[in-house]
C-alpha cells in the first residue's frame, strides 16, 4: 500500500481523486497492511504528504484557468471594438471600392445651412447698401468663397460663416458711413459739428486695410464702422436742428404775409393744409427728428408763400374791378344830374321805377375774417412742441 501511495502517476485531478478515495478507505486498509507501529505513523507520514501535494497542484491549475479565461475575454473585447471602428471609418471611392476616411464627414456631412443662410442675408444687405463699390468688398468676397468651398466638402464651416457674416455687416456699415459723409460734404453741413465730423473721418481712415488684416475680427470691424455712422449722424442732427429752427422762422413769416391778405378766407382748404404742415413740423421737432421737422417747415413756408401770391393777385384784380365800378358809378351819377336838369322826374309813379322805400336785396351777413387766422406760436421748443 505504501508503494501504491508513493508511486501515484497520471493527471493531477486523478491524483487528487485517488488521494481522497484513499482517505475515505484508510481505516480499512491500514490494519491489514501495517503493524500497530506502522498504523500510527502510516497515516501521518505516508498519506498526508501526497494529499497536500495534490491539493496544491489543484489550486495552481484553477488559478491558471481563471487567468486564461480573463485574457480571452479581454482579447474578444478589443477585437470587437477594432472591428466596429474599421466599419465606421470606411468610405466608397469613385470606382466603388472602400477607401479609409472619416465616417462623420462622409456619411453625415456637417449641417451648415443656418450659418450659410445668415451669411447670405448679410451679404445681400451689404450689396443693397452699396458695398460693391468698396475695395474691402472683394476681400470679404474671397473669405465668403473659402467658406463655401469648405462647406462643399461636408466639413463644419459654421465658424467661417459666422466670421463672414460679421464682416458683411461691417461692410454694410462702411457703405452707409461713406454715404453719410458724402451727403454731409455735398450739402456743406460739416461746419455745424466739426468735432464729430473729424471723429467720423478718423474711423474711416485706413478701414480698407483693416478689412484685409486677418487679425482684425469681424466684430471689431462692426464696432469701428458703427462709431463712424454715429459720428456722422451727430453732424446731421446738429445741422438739421439749426436748419429746422431757421426754416420755422421763415414759415411763420410766410404765414403772416398770407394772413395779411386774408388767405384763410379766400383759400380755406389750402390755408388749412399749410397750417397742417407747420404743426407736423412741430410734432417732428418734439420727437427730436430735426430733419423731418426741417422738411415740414420748408414745405409750409413755400406753400404759404404761394398762397400769399395767389390771393394777392386775386385781391389786386378784385380791387381793380371795384375801382372800375366806382368810376362807372361816379360817371352815372354825373349823367343823372345832367338829366335831372334837362328832364326832371316828377313824384308821380312811373312804370319800372320802384318806390323809394322798396327793399331790392336781402341783407347779407359776413364772417369775421380774423376768425379764419390759425393761431401758431412764433417759436417752439422740442419739449413743448405738440
Amino acid at each position: 500500500m505504501y508503494d501504491r501511495v508513493s508511486n501515484f502517476s497520471g493527471s493531477q485531478p486523478e491524483a487528487v481523486y485517488r488521494c481522497a478515495f484513499f482517505l475515505r478507505r484508510g481505516r480499512t486498509y491500514l490494519p491489514r497492511l501495517c503493524s500497530k507501529e506502522k498504523r500510527t505513523r502510516g497515516f501521518g507520514q505516508l498519506v498526508m504528504p501526497h494529499a497536500l501535494s495534490a491539493a496544491q497542484d489543484w489550486k495552481e491549475v484553477t488559478l491558471k484557468r481563471i487567468g486564461l479565461i480573463f485574457l480571452l475575454l479581454t482579447a474578444f473585447s478589443l477585437i470587437a471594438c477594432k472591428t466596429t471602428q474599421s466599419v465606421d471609418t470606411s468610405d466608397t471611392g469613385q470606382d466603388g471600392e472602400l477607401v479609409p476616411g472619416d465616417a462623420t464627414d462622409s456619411s453625415q456631412p456637417a449641417d451648415n445651412a443656418d450659418a450659410r443662410s445668415r451669411a447670405d442675408a448679410a451679404r445681400q444687405s451689404a450689396i443693397a447698401a452699396g458695398a460693391e463699390g468698396l475695395d474691402a468688398y472683394n476681400t470679404v468676397e474671397a473669405l465668403y468663397a473659402a467658406a463655401r468651398a469648405l462647406d462643399a466638402t461636408g466639413a463644419d464651416a459654421t465658424a467661417a460663416y459666422v466670421d463672414v457674416e460679421a464682416r458683411y455687416t461691417a461692410l454694410e456699415n462702411y457703405a452707409k458711413a461713406r454715404a453719410l459723409k458724402k451727403r454731409i460734404d455735398d450739402e456743406e453741413l460739416a461746419s455745424y459739428n466739426m468735432t464729430d465730423y473729424n471723429r467720423g473721418e478718423q474711423e474711416l481712415s485706413g478701414l480698407d486695410a483693416a478689412f484685409a488684416d486677418p487679425t482684425v475680427s469681424g466684430n471689431a470691424l462692426i464696432e469701428r464702422t458703427g462709431r463712424a455712422i454715429s459720428s456722422y449722424n451727430k453732424v446731421l442732427n446738429a445741422a438739421f436742428n439749426q436748419l429746422a429752427k431757421t426754416a420755422r422762422t421763415e414759415a411763420i413769416a410766410a404765414k403772416r404775409r398770407a394772413d395779411s391778405v386774408m388767405a384763410g378766407v379766400a383759400e380755406r382748404e389750402e390755408y388749412a393744409a399749410c397750417v397742417s404742415e407747420m404743426r407736423s413740423g412741430d410734432s417732428s421737432f418734439s420727437l427730436h427728428n430735426s430733419e423731418s421737422a426741417y422738411r415740414h417747415y420748408r414745405t409750409a413756408a413755400e406753400r404759404f408763400e404761394r398762397l400769399y401770391d395767389v390771393v394777392s393777385v386775386r385781391r389786386r384784380q378784385a380791387q381793380e374791378a371795384i375801382d372800375a365800378a366806382r368810376r362807372r358809378t361816379e360817371e352815372s351819377a354825373q349823367f343823372a344830374a345832367q338829366a335831372d336838369t334837362v328832364a326832371p322826374i316828377t313824384d308821380e309813379n312811373l312804370d319800372g321805377i320802384e318806390a323809394p322805400d322798396a327793399v331790392l336785396l336781402e341783407e347779407e351777413t359776413y364772417e369775421n375774417p380774423e376768425d379764419a387766422v390759425a393761431d401758431i406760436p412764433d417759436t417752439v421748443d422740442a419739449e413743448e412742441a405738440q
